[in-house]
Order: C-alpha cells, then structure tokens, then sequence
C-alpha cells in the first residue's frame, strides 16, 4: 500500500534520523521535541493552563508523572 504523499517526508526525516535510543537523555529529548512539536504549526498546539506533577503505580514502584491541562478543559473530579 501507497505511503500518504504529506507523511513520506516525514518518515524518510525518521528514517535518516539517529536512533533516539543510541542519543544522550538530552539529545534524545530534543530530536522527539523537533518531531513532536517544532514541526507542527503553532496555531496547532493546545496552551497549557497548568501542570500537575503526579505520581502513577508502577511495577518496581511508583513512577513520576507529569499532568498537562489545556486552557480549554475544566479540572476533572477525581
């Protein structure tokens, strides 16, 4: 099957990239950061109204998380 003429450029991009598993915690951050939010218009991504650290059950212990509200949801009852 055909790739999507929009999404090639991005996976040949993906493809001729490093493997974010061989890169530093730094390197690895900033190349998914390119990929997941500085090729995408800004007028495309959601503002964020607050930021919750958070912790979730984990197998070996509890994991940090990190919680994003956009400026259009309303907190949910938890």
């Amino acid at each position: 099957m055909p790739v999507d003429a929009q999404l090639a450029p991005l996976l040949q991009m993906i493809e001729a990239g490093t493997p974010l598993h061989v890169l530093s915690p730094v390197d690895a951050r900033a190349s998914f950061r390119k990929l997941a939010v500085d090729l995408r218009p800004p007028e495309s991504l959601a503002d964020v109204a607050s930021v919750e650290e958070a912790s979730v059950a984990g197998a070996d212990g509890p994991l940090a998380a990190r919680v994003y509200r956009p400026c259009c949801c309303t907190a949910a009852a938890s």
